[in-house]
């Protein structure tokens, strides 16, 4: 089984990139490329085209790891942390995750994400393509 961490880390010892220390230029040349394959991202989805779609998300995670090596962390290390953190939400009961009473939104109005009360805040489920 391929691990993505590990094939990124590889390919960027390759390209001669740095994986284990802070690089400023290098972090910021890989959000840029992030910036890039969200943009393809809307553009496949605004034309229905779900190889693109699924090329670009794929893509948007080999740069996200990028910009994470570039940052000198821990990749694969962060994942396992955020989905054992996603994992204790679930129900051992139901097997359901437990909902929360609050959450965040984008607010399009002014571009940041607000903490909201549940079912006080009209959400538009198409955001970003609208």
């Amino acid at each position: 089984m391929t691990n993505p961490f590990q094939d990124q880390t590889n390919f960027m010892r390759a390209c001669d990139q740095t994986t284990d220390q802070y690089n400023i230029n290098q972090f910021i040349m890989y959000i840029k490329l992030i910036e890039e394959e969200v943009k393809e991202l809307r553009e496949a989805i605004d034309n229905n085209n779900e190889t693109e779609t699924l090329d670009a998300l794929v893509d948007i995670l080999v740069v996200t790891i990028g910009a994470i090596n570039s940052i000198g962390a821990d990749a694969e290390g962060a994942w396992k942390e955020v989905m054992q953190t996603n994992f204790a939400k679930i129900n051992s009961e139901t097997g359901k995750v437990l909902k929360r009473d609050t959450y965040y939104i984008y607010n399009t109005f002014c571009n940041s994400y607000e903490f909201c009360y549940q079912n006080t805040y009209p959400i538009n489920y198409n955001y970003p393509y609208n």
